[in-house]
């Protein structure tokens, strides 16, 4: 909320405390990106608060398996239910990922294999498990984890002020090494990994945050909070009106002298 509302000093103060605590007794960057997710992940170390699912006739499963595996793969993706084809990556999405990096495997995959024959075709499997029954699934859903808080303090200490090789870099490169990838620095040889200003770091940071976090529902609300969601998604038909959500026709009735529709809708 406080980076939301370009609060920065608070941001940094409550982010600081979370790592500071971390350091002590609490969370943690796991050792592998894939140790994050699954079923015998769940509540990791890394994993501040996630939305708790269960199985089977005693529990509510999680749908997310079944609705990200691709429409008529049968049972090449999923072995249990209908796969729906819901959130399927797009082709910009597949090439935002450096080469190496060692996150893409673990979140989304390009081509299944159905009947002897290789199927094209671009679906999320970080969610990927053997569900009980259709749409019922151990899968956590991840809200919050470690390696979020890492990015948003270096967020908000580089809007406090751009430091070369200052502690925005070393809290971005944490998530960068991870990853297999090469560290980002101010003087690097090599342009691809060199920031020299903040306007720069704003773009790493949005880059890096959208291939650690992909398919975690951070994405539309890091564009709208920085400001960036009318440039980048033009092409998708963004709307200037479209940074806000359209409120409930049934929220306007019952109080309409209180509350008034959004622009735009």
């Amino acid at each position: 909320v406080y980076l939301t509302r370009k609060e920065w000093s608070l941001a940094a103060q409550k982010l600081k405390q979370v790592i500071d605590d971390s350091a002590q007794t609490r969370y943690r960057l796991m050792p592998t990106y894939a140790g994050i997710f699954g079923a015998s992940a769940e509540n990791n170390l890394e994993s501040i608060f996630e939305v708790q699912f269960k199985s089977g006739s005693n529990g509510e499963g999680s749908p997310f398996t079944n609705q990200f595996a691709p429409i008529g793969s049968g049972t090449a993706v999923v072995a249990v239910g209908n796969p729906l084809g819901q959130n399927i990556p797009t082709a910009t999405m597949n090439s935002a990922y450096e080469a190496n990096d060692l996150r893409k495997d673990v979140s989304m995959k390009t081509s299944y294999v159905l009947a002897g024959k290789t199927v094209l075709h671009n679906y999320v499997v970080k969610y990927s498990g053997t569900p009980a029954a259709n749409l019922d699934s151990d899968n956590n859903w991840i809200v919050l984890r470690y390696a979020d808080v890492l990015l948003m303090y270096a967020e908000a200490l580089n809007e406090l002020g751009f430091v070369a090789n200052g502690p925005a870099f070393d809290l971005l490169n944490q998530i960068r090494t991870r990853a297999g990838l090469p560290i980002k620095t101010f003087a690097n040889a090599n342009p691809a990994l060199q920031i020299t200003s903040q306007a720069q770091f704003r773009l790493a940071l949005e880059k890096e945050r959208r291939v650690e976090l992909a398919f975690e529902g951070h994405r539309w609300f890091d564009l709208v909070r920085t400001d960036r969601a009318l440039a980048v998604l033009a092409d998708k038909g963004m709307q200037p009106h479209h940074v806000l959500l359209a409120i409930p026709q049934s929220q306007v009735d019952i109080n309409p002298s209180m509350i008034v529709q959004n622009p735009g809708y």
